[in-house]
């Protein structure tokens, strides 16, 4: 457009000139970004442990923002949540084990032992008739240092309760994670719904000061000025629709939604 009120006279070279630059720059940015982009998927497929030069596939847009938060739910498929449970069904286990070993034990049995006729011996001592020797047994333990066992399993019900107390500080720290995400969340749409109509109304200004500046009345830098300001609130836009999805994500992590947790 600048070239064109340019040869009909209605704008200077300057104009000209000032449109080389700004793309010049948009051109240097592009480029940046295209190399921190290859740079990022080279460093993402290293902590995959996979060749740099693997292609990623990515969806080319972001998926539409849900309004709706998470509904409340439990975190009991927190990873460090799922631990301390196994850690106390161990306890559990150990307890259970304790209970039996103090009880008394009763063995019942049989020895068998083979017996064989020495042949072309000096002497013979008896039995030396040939025949295998069968004993039966029986054994009895009683336990008798009750005090040990009985430490033995308070020392597991003490660790139980430890678990209980780090689960419990642990599901209250989560919640208050959960709840700031949450607010962030909303935060996030409400500046992004605000950024929607800046862009609408932006666009709409453009729109008029392109139509002025064909006529001659407007001015390249306003312009200029008004485009660059309708760029800025569309990468807000991208930023913010981005942030969401990351604090979406962070909020099933809490969660213990498998899905995320690598």
């Amino acid at each position: 457009m600048a070239e064109a009120q340019f040869r009909q006279g209605n704008a200077s070279m300057t104009d000209v000139l000032r449109v080389d630059v700004v793309k010049d720059d948009i051109q240097t940015n592009l480029e940046i970004l295209a190399d921190e982009q290859s740079a990022r998927e080279k460093q993402f497929n290293l902590l995959l442990n996979q060749d740099p030069g693997t292609s990623l596939k990515y969806p080319d847009t972001l998926e539409a923002l849900n309004a709706e938060l998470l509904p409340v739910t439990t975190f009991d498929g927190h990873p460090q949540a799922v631990l301390l449970d196994q850690r106390s069904k161990i306890a559990d286990a150990v307890i259970e084990t304790t209970n039996l070993s103090r009880k008394p034990v009763f063995g019942i049995g049989l020895q068998y032992t083979p017996l064989y006729r020495r042949k072309n011996a000096a002497f013979e001592l008896p039995p030396n008739t040939g025949r295998d020797m069968i004993m039966p047994m029986a054994t009895v333990s009683i336990p008798i240092w009750q005090k040990k066992y009985d430490a033995a399993v308070r020392e597991q019900q003490i660790s139980q309760d430890q678990f209980a107390q780090q689960k419990e500080a642990l599901y209250q720290t989560l919640r208050q994670s959960d709840e700031e995400l949450g607010f962030q969340q909303q935060k996030t749409l409400a500046n992004l719904r605000k950024r929607d109509r800046q862009y609408q109304t932006t666009r709409q200004i453009l729109d008029l000061l392109m139509v002025e500046y064909a006529n001659g009345s407007g001015t390249m830098e306003e312009l200029l000025r008004v485009e660059q300001q309708l760029l800025n609130y569309r990468l807000e836009q991208i930023e913010l629709k981005l942030n969401y999805h990351q604090m979406e994500a962070k909020r099933e992590m809490l969660h213990g939604n498998r899905a995320y947790n690598y």
